[in-house]
């Protein structure tokens, strides 16, 4: 579990990072066209600080992120429903339809039953 949990915070981290360059970025080439210096140095030396991350390393940790949230979903969708959620409550707090949770919660089951026979 907390090798899950420290792989998640290297994959935010990435991400995160990745999307704050690029408001810096912006930010910066902002102040440079007004010939704001002081903002364009401050910005530039939070630049400097933050770990580089290539587009395709932050679409990949992106997607990696996505797959471990969907995974957790899962796990956060059979206790709601053990506490007496209903398809239908659920379905609304992940903003979708009642049977798109229920699909969603089918495609698990079937899943885990696959992963389940390949083990043995």
């Amino acid at each position: 579990m907390t090798a899950n949990v420290d792989r998640g915070n290297q994959l935010w981290e990435k991400w995160s990072s990745f999307l704050t360059r690029v408001q810096l970025h912006q930010a910066l080439e902002a102040a440079r066209a007004d010939d704001r210096h002081e903002e364009a140095a401050r910005l530039e030396a939070r630049l400097a600080e933050l770990p580089k991350v290539s587009s395709l390393e932050a679409l990949q940790a992106n997607a990696d992120l996505m797959a471990m949230l969907t995974a957790q979903r899962w796990i956060a969708m059979r206790i709601a429903q053990a506490e007496g959620a209903s398809l239908e409550q659920i379905g609304r707090q992940l903003g979708i339809s009642r049977q798109s949770a229920w699909e969603f919660m089918k495609r698990r089951i079937e899943a885990n039953k696959e992963a389940n026979k390949t083990e043995r």
